[in-house]
């Protein structure tokens, strides 16, 4: 959606204020669109991460190896 973030080029200089308010207010509800849109793939992504994180976490660390404070 690049072409959505923009700068807006205004060549009519005899905007109205009630176009103004329309340019406005479609404007804020893409960047609303956008701004839920990315929330929503940060969620998704942490969701796909924390099945593996939980994994790692269960990691079982053998006696072999020392574990810190060990001074032997």
């Amino acid at each position: 959606i690049p072409f959505l973030c923009g700068k807006t080029r205004i060549d009519n200089y005899d905007l109205t204020y009630g176009q103004f308010l329309h340019i406005s207010f479609i404007r804020n509800k893409i960047f609303s669109f956008v701004r839920r849109v990315k929330k929503n793939m940060f969620f998704l992504e942490r969701d796909t991460i924390s099945p593996i994180e939980s994994q790692v976490s269960d990691i079982f660390i053998p006696n072999d190896f020392p574990q810190s404070g060990d001074e032997t």
